[in-house]
């Protein structure tokens, strides 16, 4: 996958490609292990401090893994790359903002760690030397102790630069309707700080829809599914915010069942690794495009027309060198804050989200109305009815000899009848007896068969021949009359 998105850059253009390179490599995430109990101040903030650095890391991540599915996507088109590689690279876009996810959870963690005295630290007892006697310090006391108290700083005390972002979206938008947005900066630090303030965020898979922006002092570039914005204004005192709200416009058909979506405070200047983030190059190019000079999109990558921007305003601001990114012209670009590389604080300068757009939540049963007042009256006191007298106790009988239980002769069991045996049954043939006898031919003699007998009641049926006889149902004996 990563030979054929190469090939795709390199189809789009070589100069990109090697931006893309340099500016697109996914950063390591460390993610520090969390303690169980307190820790003492210095170790939570190396913690927390630890915990801030993955949690940027992973935050950039997911906004790179973000833009190179929006690229290709794009390329898929024209054919140039296949849905499988697209899908691919979508299950990495999502692993990377997971990543994120819980790399914001164990920086939350890390704050939320109790804290607990630190040990004293151990004085040195050994002699002072005959150098350190001659010393201006040990010669006068009260410098030194001026000396150290000019350049220490109390526990207390602010930091110089310190800039906080909080990021508010609803856990579930609704689709095809608009979906709130605020973005809240907050300067923590004794510094004030000027304008502009750029903000960039990531809106994950159901893409950059954006409807009103406030307040006017605001503006937005959109670039797929990324915004780069910049508020300009009057300078940020010490303790004072700033408010951007954004109408986020949720599609009919969400393509997602739920997207992330992350903020992050853009410093234009080189950060300490030497590398320029791709938030800041995007906050380059809209700025680029805000002072009439076209970049090409706001893509965080320096391709052959953001560098012929860049060009074009150094001409125009007599500013002599190479083209580069330097001090003079980020300074010309982006005032004040063009120096600044970061904050005393990171671990505050992004934040992520999750919103829904499936189901919505349950939602918790309204409060009902306060009832009207009830006047409370104190019933009157029932009268006491008292209970009748028990009946008299009626004298009991003293009971008589109990008489003898009566002796029930034991039955004797009655004797068993045995079927007779019975004879193998044998036909007989049914004789018929002569009724009437002829004087005339004493040979010849008139038989007349009996009438037949009906079944008895309550007994099997009887089988009655032609010829008088008969037999039961499932006797084999014949009898005859």
């Amino acid at each position: 996958m990563t030979l054929a998105l190469l090939m795709v850059l390199c189809a789009a253009g070589g100069a990109s490609l090697v931006h893309a390179q340099q500016n697109d490599s996914y950063r390591t995430v460390a993610r520090p292990t969390l303690a169980s109990g307190p820790l003492c101040a210095e170790e939570k903030a190396a913690l927390v401090s630890s915990a801030a650095a993955a949690q940027a890391a992973a935050a950039e991540n997911a906004q790179i893994a973000a833009r190179r599915f929006a690229d290709l996507q794009t390329l898929q088109k024209t054919g140039k790359i296949t849905s499988k590689e697209l899908d691919n690279l979508a299950r990495e876009r999502d692993q990377r903002l997971e990543e994120a996810r819980q790399a914001f959870g164990a920086l939350d963690q890390a704050t939320r760690i109790a804290e607990k005295p630190c040990p004293a630290p151990v004085e040195n007892t050994a002699p002072a030397t005959k150098s350190a006697e001659k010393t201006p310090a040990a010669a006068d006391p009260a410098k030194a102790d001026a000396g150290n108290t000019a350049s220490a700083k109390e526990p207390g005390d602010k930091p110089e630069v310190s800039l906080a972002l909080t990021l508010t979206v609803p856990a579930y938008c609704k689709p095809a309707s608009t979906c709130p947005m605020v973005v809240e900066l907050h300067n923590r630090g004794s510094r004030p700080l000027a304008s502009p303030f750029l903000v960039a965020l990531a809106l994950g898979s159901e893409g950059a829809q954006i409807g009103n922006i406030l307040p006017d002092s605001w503006s937005c570039g959109q670039a797929s599914e990324s915004l780069t914005c910049s508020g300009a204004g009057t300078a940020l005192a010490p303790d004072a915010r700033a408010r951007l709200s954004i109408d986020w416009q949720i599609a009919e058909r969400p393509r997602r069942p739920s997207s992330t979506v992350c903020a992050r405070i853009v410093w234009p200047a080189r950060a300490k690794d030497g590398v320029y983030r791709s938030e800041q190059i995007a906050a380059i190019q809209f700025a680029l495009q805000k002072a009439g000079f076209d970049p090409g999109g706001y893509d965080g990558r320096l391709g052959t027309k953001t560098v012929e921007a860049i060009r074009a305003f150094r001409s125009r601001a007599n500013i002599e060198g190479p083209t580069e990114l330097t001090a003079d012209f980020l300074n010309a670009v982006f005032g004040s804050n063009g120096t600044l590389a970061g904050d005393d604080n990171a671990a505050d300068d992004s934040a992520c989200t999750s919103v829904s757009f499936g189901t919505p939540p349950l939602a918790a049963n309204p409060a009902s109305p306060p009832s009207a007042p009830v006047a409370v009256v104190n019933a009157p006191a029932s009268p006491v009815v008292e209970a009748a007298p028990p009946p008299p106790e009626q004298p009991r009988l003293s009971p008589g000899p109990a008489a003898a239980p009566k002796r029930v002769a034991p039955r004797e069991p009655r004797p068993r009848q045995q079927a007779a045996p019975q004879a193998e049954p044998r036909r007989q043939t049914a004789r018929r007896a002569p009724v009437q006898a002829d004087d005339d031919d004493d040979d010849v003699v008139v038989y007349t068969s009996p009438p037949r007998r009906t079944q008895p009641a309550g007994q099997r049926p009887v089988i009655v021949y032609p010829d008088g006889s008969y037999r039961r149902w499932g006797d084999p004996t014949v009898y005859r009359q």
